[in-house]
């Protein structure tokens, strides 16, 4: 349960950091004190987003435990977005957003692991890898390496999964596909920017950029993006 004075503290950060969000995290320190630490928001646009200076955040780390991340919601309510939700989901940390100049107050907690099926798009924690990530972590009790970013770089050119399917521990096979496989995709881009997992009965479980996850038939649409099957060395 947070204090009022940590939460006096907060929204005293939001009123300073005006119009920008503010961000900080909570600690507790060795003597069980909780601390509030405001950090440097370098977000691209501060109005509207937060991220958390690396060094604050270490630096944090060093006066004791990180229990608790703080942001801001400037002229706006508490009530987060999907990547709030998303992000407070990979941190696996108590979130407070408070809104700035109403002083209205908002805990946020970690998910556990969504379906598989019906997810929000959030790129970098929400997307097409992420869902792969889950369905080995779910079906097989294997940790894939993550390779999430969260801008969208096939369009800068970087080709992110042909770049990182080998060393991911997935190899070309002969022979048919089979549950498991992953299939590497061309969507709308001049690089592999897609992935799915297939599933039994001709399935393919994905998560296509802007749209909830889903099982679709892997029919002659999806054949025709394909520019890879994979399969993980380690599979069956």
């Amino acid at each position: 349960m947070i204090t009022e004075d940590l939460k006096g503290a907060i929204l005293h950060h939001a009123a300073a950091a005006y119009p920008h969000e503010c961000c900080g995290v909570v600690v507790i320190q060795s003597d069980g004190h909780g601390l509030y630490l405001p950090c440097r928001n370098i977000a691209p646009d501060p109005e509207n987003d937060f991220a958390i200076h690396p060094e604050d955040y270490a630096a944090a780390e060093e006066m004791g435990q990180v229990i608790a991340v703080a942001h801001s919601h400037p002229d706006a309510s508490t009530r987060p977005g999907e990547t709030d939700r998303a992000l407070c989901d990979l941190s696996g940390l108590t979130w407070y957003i408070v809104s700035w100049p109403e002083g209205d107050f908002r805990v946020l907690l970690p998910r556990e692991e969504l379906p598989l099926v019906g997810r929000p798009f959030v790129l970098g924690v929400y997307d097409c890898w992420g869902l792969i990530m889950s369905w080995y972590r779910q079906s097989l009790g294997i940790e894939l390496p993550d390779h999430r970013v969260n801008y969208p770089w096939w369009e800068q050119g970087e080709d992110r999964y042909m770049d990182n399917w080998h060393s991911t521990g997935f190899r070309k096979f002969s022979g048919p596909a089979r549950t498991g496989d992953v299939v590497l995709m061309k969507v709308g881009a001049r690089v592999v920017n897609h992935a799915g997992v297939l599933l039994e009965d001709g399935m393919l479980l994905h998560h296509l950029y802007g749209h909830l996850s889903q099982r679709v038939v892997f029919d002659d649409n999806w054949r025709s993006r394909t520019e890879m099957i994979v399969r993980y060395q380690g599979n069956f």
